[in-house]
């Protein structure tokens, strides 16, 4: 039995940070000096792999593009955060070698998504709970115009989820509303 060294290969990302927005995608560029067989994954900073970009394709001598739309193999958009792509390459003989990029930062440049009541019935002095959900994190101000000014519920950063913010229905320390339709301002 001969010795033989495992296979170079080498990886390039195209950029160290990726602006995903559901439709742009990144790429990497993966160079190997003989034929090998390669599997190639997206990695989370913990080193578990995400997606699945390549699973034992035959590649020549030379180098390769392979993009990434950002997406995990549940087809979901994944969460901003730090990323890695890995390859396994394996020769003839059975030598094997992974190379792993350096970092790719993830970020989330998609619109954020709101749903929830446009505007409420205010029929009574008390509390009143005002729900919606938003799709991705970020700061939310929640307001009710009234006249020239505006009632400031919340102004605080916010996980994306299913929220409530509950009113008062003062607008101020010693007044209620006045009962009647309102509209509200996310």
């Amino acid at each position: 039995k001969i010795a033989t060294p495992a296979p170079s290969a080498s990886i390039t990302l195209n950029s160290s940070t990726f602006k995903m927005d559901g439709s742009a995608k990144t790429s990497v560029k993966i160079k190997f000096a003989e034929k090998v067989k390669v599997s190639g994954y997206v990695m989370n900073s913990k080193g578990i792999k995400l997606k699945k970009l390549i699973s034992n394709k035959n590649y020549n001598k030379g180098t390769y593009t392979v993009t990434w739309d950002g997406k995990n193999d549940k087809k979901a958009l994944v969460t901003e955060g730090t990323y890695y792509f890995a390859f396994e390459a394996a020769d003839s003989l059975g030598n094997k070698r992974t190379v792993k990029s350096k970092a790719l930062k993830v970020q989330d440049w998609r619109k954020p998504s709101f749903k929830g009541e446009t505007s409420l019935i205010y029929k009574e002095k008390g509390p009143l709970d005002i729900s919606f959900t938003i799709s991705k994190p970020g700061k939310v101000t929640v307001e009710i115009p009234y006249g020239s000014e505006k009632i400031l519920l919340t102004q605080s950063f916010t996980t994306p989820g299913q929220k409530t913010v509950t009113w008062d229905g003062k607008i101020n320390e010693n007044e209620y509303m006045a009962d009647g339709s309102y509209e509200i301002t996310v």
